[in-house]
């Protein structure tokens, strides 16, 4: 797993758990280098925001 983070690091230069996902090595790679890494990024923030809201992945 590789941990990628959602957001801009904060002014201090510190990470906040809420704002890094932990990734398979493709997806990282996807997120990073891929066509459709915008598209894919804000698939995944939605993904996540709905699990945390407790919502059922569909």
């Amino acid at each position: 797993m590789q941990m990628y983070y959602l957001s801009k690091l904060s002014k201090s230069g510190l990470a906040k758990p809420k704002d890094a996902a932990a990734l398979c090595p493709n997806c990282h790679s996807r997120l990073r280098y891929g066509k459709d890494s915008e598209v894919y990024k804000e698939d995944l923030i939605t993904k996540i925001n709905e699990k945390e809201a407790g919502k059922k992945n569909e």
